[in-house]
């Protein structure tokens, strides 16, 4: 069980203070005011949740928040980012199927073998005076440590890879009717699918979750 008024990477970051403010969660989402990372629909941005107008009231860990790149869609807000949502479900659901049977190899290591796992995700609903409609949908999700750990992109959003199709994409609208039915209880036949900002600038904005929830 996690606060609803949270979004779930802080709940997972640090699930003790998340309980204890259950009731309690912070008023405020800084986000910087440059973006540090751009793709084909969506920019991101640094963020932290706060207790304050200002850095003093920083808790929980850094975090990233996208929102679309299009000034045409600012007006959706939650509605943009739900079909975002829904793919980062089913793809943190696919990786779980992909640890069950990682367990059937012969040399299975639960120490030694590789896992996949994708973050979680929150849609927030902000209230901010100097957005043109008064308030701004964001996704925001953990900000990973690429200094500590180093990353490479291995395909990119039409399943390449060094500009090479390596793979088949899957049918996603298939796939999230499988996780429907996984949720609802009714499986069937599962079928196998064949940055950078030196502004340290922040703008504050209080937050309210659409409709008292994140969308994982």
């Amino acid at each position: 069980h996690h606060s609803a008024s949270l979004p779930l990477s802080a709940v997972h970051s640090d699930p003790d203070e998340a309980a204890r403010r259950r009731f309690s969660p912070p008023k405020f989402l800084a986000v910087n005011c440059n973006y540090f990372g751009r793709g084909a629909e969506r920019v991101a941005f640094r963020c932290r949740l706060s207790d304050e107008t200002n850095a003093a009231g920083f808790v929980f860990q850094d975090m990233v928040a996208k929102e679309t790149k299009h000034a045409e869609r600012i007006t959706e807000k939650v509605d943009f980012h739900e079909g975002f949502a829904e793919t980062q479900d089913l793809a943190s659901y696919l990786s779980r199927k992909f640890n069950e049977m990682l367990h059937c190899l012969p040399d299975f290591d639960p120490s030694r073998t590789p896992k996949l796992s994708f973050l979680s995700c929150s849609v927030l609903l902000l209230e901010d005076p100097t957005w043109p409609t008064g308030s701004r949908g964001v996704l925001v999700e953990k900000m990973l440590d690429t200094e500590r750990f180093q990353w490479k992109k291995y395909n990119d959003n039409n399943g390449m890879v060094g500009g090479k199709r390596n793979h088949i994409g899957i049918d996603v609208d298939f796939e999230l009717k499988q996780l429907e039915k996984e949720k609802s209880g009714d499986l069937g036949d599962i079928s196998e699918g064949e940055e950078d900002s030196s502004d340290d600038d922040e703008s504050i904005s209080d937050i309210e979750t659409e409709g008292g929830h994140g969308l994982d």
